[in-house]
């Protein structure tokens, strides 16, 4: 989520490892998904990868965030890597990244999962303890770690994706927000943070978050790293629009391609 305050979704997590031809994202129940590895993999000069740096206060320490301590023991390292894992899924090589030299992240009681404010090199990101309360009594220890990595994830892509041209902004063009909602639940779920069980027939590209985001790792299974080639479409399209950026990279249009996706979804649920 970009405004601040703003609730995320609650999504239990899965686990991925990788071989040399594709990733498996394991799941707590029976299931696996295989998808597309990343070129990132593989290349990309991430050893010079900047690493932002992590202004870490928690405000809740004799409180709920007492538990986020116990879990995160070196939260500044935990936020760091998961910078990089963001980047590797957005960008082919570590020299086009949009980069982020400072990140503010409090954790503290509110209303609330997570929510990033800012644009730029120096961003901020808060996350509630309070969630972490209430996921405690549903989850595993290393179900809740990942929880928080997943959360993180989503709001890290909102700090290193690009931004589309000539529509307007988040607040104002439904298809903006859709872009930046999707593409940031994408990148959860294309690291493993996102089962693949909430995949549902049904709703639209428009919807943002984990309806869009399961679309555009759908996508990534017919054009390899197609993570990447969404996010890259932002400087190449002057006017972004959906069906644009499916013309560039499918020759077909977006309507095309859902209908396509929901086919594909209703053949697994028979």
């Amino acid at each position: 989520m970009r405004l601040k305050f703003i609730v995320l979704g609650i999504a239990s997590l899965g686990l991925m490892s990788m071989t040399q031809d594709r990733v498996v994202v394991k799941k707590y129940k029976t299931t696996e998904v295989q998808i597309p590895a990343a070129s990132s993999e593989k290349s990309g000069n991430w050893e010079n990868f900047p690493f932002p740096k992590i202004n870490f206060t928690n405000e809740s320490l004799e409180g709920n965030g007492a538990y986020y301590k116990e879990l995160i023991p070196d939260p500044e390292k935990f936020i760091q890597e998961a910078c990089l894992e963001v980047c590797q899924c957005l960008y082919e090589d570590v020299s086009k990244i949009h980069l982020v030299k400072e990140i503010d992240y409090k954790v503290y009681d509110y209303k609330g999962v997570s929510a990033k404010s800012g644009h730029g090199e120096h961003v901020s990101i808060a996350f509630s303890s309070s969630y972490l309360a209430e996921v405690k009594k549903k989850m595993s220890e290393q179900q809740i770690i990942d929880e928080i990595k997943g959360v993180l994830v989503h709001e890290l892509t909102h700090a290193y994706q690009l931004e589309p041209k000539g529509i307007g902004s988040y607040s104002t063009n439904k298809t903006f927000w859709s872009l930046i909602e999707g593409e940031a639940d994408a990148v959860r779920i294309r690291l493993g943070y996102t089962p693949y069980e909430q995949r549902k027939v049904g709703g639209s590209w428009m919807d943002g978050y984990k309806t869009t985001g399961f679309f555009i790792n759908w996508l990534a299974t017919k054009e390899d790293d197609f993570i990447k080639k969404i996010n890259h479409s932002c400087i190449i399209l002057d006017k972004w629009g959906w069906n644009e950026m499916t013309m560039l990279y499918f020759n077909k249009g977006i309507d095309e391609l859902w209908e396509e996706y929901q086919t594909f979804l209703k053949k697994g649920q028979s």
